[in-house]
Parts: C-alpha cells; structure tokens; sequence
C-alpha cells in the first residue's frame, strides 16, 4: 500500500540538508512512499531536490504562473500543453501527469471543485459567530491574556521549586570592588 507525504513550502524544509533531502526522496520510490512536494517556485528550490522530484515524477502538476516558473514542469511534458498555455489557466484549474499502473498518463487538464458552488446548500454565513465559539468550547480554547497568565503563574511556581532545591552556596573569597579616584 502505497504512503504520501505532502511537503508544502518545500522551499522552507529543503534549506539546509538539500543534499541529504534529495537522497530521501530518491530512495522513498523503493518503499512505495510518493512524495508530493508543493512549492510556488520550482527554480528556488536547491538543484539536488529540484531534480530528485523531476526525476521520480510519478506526479507532475502546475497552474497558472509565470511562464518561466512553470517552463520547468511543461518541458518535462514536451511543452504539450506550453508554458503560456498553462500560464492563463483560471483558478482551480491545473495540467497533471500521474502515474498509473505504471504508465505515464497526461497532462490532463482538471478542474478543482469550486466550493462555494459545491456545498451552497450547506453555507450559513449568519451562523458563523456562533459555530466559532462553539468550536472554541469544544476545543477548551482560552483568552491569550489568560493563557499567558496561567504560563506566567507556572512558570513562577518551577523557579520556586527550583530554588527550593538549590543549595545556597557562600563565596569562599568575596571580591570587593576597586574604588577609582
């Protein structure tokens, strides 16, 4: 059964161990791990994870941008559909190439579902008050300034403890301040 990692921001995550985040990736194809990496801009991404994600694309997906950010990905698809193409896509829209039983099928246009058409029947924008604070409830959400309070409170109780615990130690030689005149 195959595992998927999303890694959104991957921009954020591949930072300091690019080389060594590369390496994961590559070796996440032998345990049936499919890595999904998000990121706005391909071309920030370090070289090594940049081409470890092209290279064992299983997955390949773009939306609107600029021509050159998206170029990356619409030449691995032989520019069928072009980077300007892909460039005006409207929003929810995308190219994708998957994977399937082990053939490569796409680039295929979808669209995404358009929320606010799909659950209108669900919307009660007059009760959103009210299912915050119950949300809130339910989750035993507090005030920040009574949070803070109560970190405050906890915090002073440990340094009393801690200094409870800690023996008072005499200086065996005192230094006395040098007076300058």
């Amino acid at each position: 059964m195959p595992f998927r990692p999303y890694f959104d921001e991957l921009i954020t995550l591949t930072g300091a161990a690019a080389e060594t985040i590369a390496s994961m990736f590559e070796d996440f194809r032998k345990y049936k791990v499919h890595v999904h990496g998000m990121t706005q801009l391909l071309a920030r991404l370090p070289t090594p994870v940049r081409l470890s994600l092209v290279q064992n694309a299983s997955t390949l997906a773009s939306t609107a941008g600029s021509q050159s950010a998206i170029a990356a990905i619409t030449a691995e698809w032989g520019d069928n559909p072009s980077a300007d193409r892909v460039a005006t896509l409207d929003r929810f829209e995308h190219y994708i190439s998957l994977t399937v039983r082990g053939r490569r099928v796409g680039p295929v246009r979808i669209t995404g579902p358009h929320l606010d058409e799909v659950f209108a029947d669900y919307a009660r924008p007059r009760q959103a008050a009210a299912l915050e604070r119950a949300a809130l409830a339910m989750a035993g959400a507090e005030p920040l300034d009574q949070l803070t309070n109560r970190a405050t409170s906890q915090l002073d109780r440990v340094n009393r403890f801690l200094t409870q615990l800690t023996p008072t130690v005499q200086p065996a030689v005192r230094l006395q301040k040098k007076r300058y005149q």
